[in-house]
């Protein structure tokens, strides 16, 4: 949709209220993340099927991305944009896929400022990697946690920047981050784990993208793809309901098999789809 007042798309989930370090945002708030998500599936398709109307709307959020945000941090060397245009969060997920979906626009039509600020974006990225390879949600005092999924789009936003702007100037980050995120979000039994130091909740949204970032380092590791497979065979025997849907959240005690459309459903469908495809 267009952002009221501009002529940008922008897109936000479709809650009631959303609450962002205690700011109350209302139904439909454009935020980063459904946006870069939208706008970067516009790319493609008009990359797959010469669209134009998809790349202007997808060039649209582009500009909406880089003129609607905060810059929480904005200096020669590092930027990092707010989660909604609300906020001064420093969220490094969100901050990261923006960088590499403005590296894509820019690999399409070249607009030098894009390339700019996303290899920036990417800077503040590296420089708060910890020794271990982690990266904990964000810098926020109640945002030191250390999940999968999120660290999972951090690196798979840093690989597309690479890919897409021919620059491997971050690949000792990428190596210690997806060396951590193997060891430390998985249990013995191959079960993507939701965090790095504990087993449960074991969320679908996390099995889902973990085949995604193995299906994304084939090129980077000989095994990515054999556990990319083992990870869906176990997704599959663990989350699968008997009417087709995908469970939530498998917990220690009890499991929540509500089939969220997005979180749930569209995740695992755009995995096993790029499983497949790869595995072809």
């Amino acid at each position: 949709r267009r952002s009221p007042g501009q002529q940008e798309f922008c897109w936000g989930y479709d809650w009631h209220y959303v609450s962002l370090r205690g700011a109350t945002l209302p139904k439909h708030s454009p935020n980063s993340v459904a946006t870069v998500f939208c706008a970067d599936a516009l790319l493609k398709h008009a990359e797959t099927f010469h669209d134009c109307e998809s790349r202007s709307a997808a060039v649209s959020a582009a500009r909406w991305l880089t003129s609607s945000l905060q810059r929480s941090v904005d200096t020669p060397r590092h930027l990092c944009l707010s989660y909604t245009p609300h906020d001064c969060t420093t969220i490094f997920n969100n901050n990261a896929l923006i960088g590499a979906f403005l590296a894509h626009v820019d690999a399409l039509e070249p607009l030098p400022e894009y390339g700019s600020i996303s290899g920036r974006m990417m800077q503040f990225l590296a420089d708060h990697q910890a020794p271990d390879g982690s990266w904990p949600y964000g810098l926020g005092r109640a945002q030191g946690w250390i999940d999968s999924f999120h660290s999972a789009y951090n690196l798979c936003a840093l690989l597309d920047y690479q890919r897409l702007s021919g620059e491997r100037r971050f690949d000792r980050t990428l190596t210690a981050g997806y060396e951590f995120y193997k060891q430390h979000f998985f249990a013995a039994n191959g079960a993507p784990r939701s965090f790095h130091n504990r087993t449960y909740p074991v969320d679908i949204h996390s099995c889902a993208q973990a085949i995604l970032t193995f299906c994304a380092f084939r090129a980077f590791d000989p095994d990515a793809l054999s556990r990319a497979n083992e990870v869906a065979r176990w997704t599959v025997a663990n989350f699968l309901s008997a009417d087709g849907s995908f469970g939530y959240q498998i917990h220690r005690f009890y499991e929540d098999r509500t089939p969220y459309v997005r979180w749930s459903q569209a995740w695992v469908l755009r995995a096993l789809a790029r499983l497949r495809r790869k595995m072809a």
